[in-house]
């Protein structure tokens, strides 16, 4: 039986955060920015992704 190849990335996702625009206001946008740019730095965001990576059981879970 002949073995597969590698599989080919054809997408990958980007964590974004979704804001309502009649909530939005320049003085939120710039707070949110900072606190998730903070988080990104700390790792947190990518700790909380590993966790529910973990909880999910498999490697399905979008990268």
């Amino acid at each position: 039986m002949q073995a597969f190849a590698a599989p080919v990335v054809v997408e990958q996702q980007t964590f974004w955060l979704h804001l309502s625009r009649s909530r939005a206001t320049p003085g939120l946008i710039e707070r949110l920015s900072q606190a998730v740019e903070a988080l990104q730095r700390e790792g947190a965001i990518q700790r909380l992704y590993q966790r529910a990576l973990a909880a999910f059981g498999d490697d399905r879970m979008p990268a």
